[in-house]
This record gives C-alpha cells, sequence and structure tokens, in this order.
C-alpha cells in the first residue's frame, strides 16, 4: 500500500492544473463540403425553385435569382432558367420577371435592363416635377 506524506514538497503545475480543471473543448473536425461545379450549382438552384410552397415562393425565387447573379448568369438567361419552375409552383409569367429583375436590379444595380426583361412603364407629367427634377 502507498504512503502519503503529509509534508511532501512536490511544487505545483500550474498550467497543468488549470487544464485539468477547465478543459479546452475538442477541435471540431471541419465537414467535408466538395466544391459544385457552377452547372451544378445553377442546376441546384434551378431544381430548388420547384419546390417552393405557397408563401416561400417570391422571397425562394427571389434568392435563387440573387445565387444565379453569384453564378455569373445574365439577366435574361436567368429568367430563361427560372421561368419553367417558378411557374410549375403557382407564379406568373409577370410574377417571376417582375422578382428576377429586381434581385438583378438589387444585387447589381449598375447594368443595364436587358431588352427581354421589360420594366413597368410609368409615365411621368412634367407639370407634376418637383424643382429636384423628380415626379410627385
Amino acid at each position: 500500500m502507498a504512503e502519503l506524506h503529509a509534508d511532501a514538497s512536490a511544487s505545483v503545475d500550474a498550467a497543468r492544473l488549470r487544464n485539468f480543471l477547465n478543459p479546452k473543448p475538442p477541435e471540431r473536425a471541419r465537414a467535408f463540403r466538395p466544391t459544385l461545379s457552377h452547372a451544378d450549382a445553377v442546376d441546384r438552384i434551378v431544381s430548388w425553385v420547384g419546390t417552393l410552397m405557397e408563401g416561400e415562393r417570391n422571397r425562394g425565387l427571389f434568392w435563387a435569382a440573387c445565387r444565379l447573379v453569384e453564378q455569373g448568369l445574365a439577366p435574361a438567361d436567368a429568367l430563361e432558367l427560372l421561368r419553367s419552375p417558378a411557374g410549375a409552383v403557382g407564379l406568373s409569367e409577370r410574377e417571376v420577371a417582375t422578382t428576377v429583375r429586381s434581385a438583378y436590379s438589387t444585387t447589381q444595380p449598375e447594368l443595364p435592363r436587358p431588352a427581354s426583361m421589360p420594366g413597368p412603364s410609368v409615365r411621368r407629367d412634367p407639370q407634376r416635377a418637383t424643382p429636384g427634377g423628380r415626379g410627385l
């Protein structure tokens, strides 16, 4: 049997004691995420739009169009790709065009609007113009 001596004068390793009393959490292993090719990313985004439910369709379509901007698609190409799945979940042609146009003008306001995505026609009355040049 081992004997304990009260007069033992061994020094205490403070760092080791601190680590024992308050251990650091283990490092989390990073999950492996395979990189998708451009075509795979676009296909997944477009397919996802076809799964949207009522109440999330416009916001989901807007999100998808913004992701297509990030993938470098032209607005007309994004509209063409998103038209069918968005229509399949109940969005009208006008809603799809308006939402895609909005996504592109929000994320890239400096780009001109393509002819294939006409905006709403707004006629300004010059008599109602304010001194700053804007209509009321």
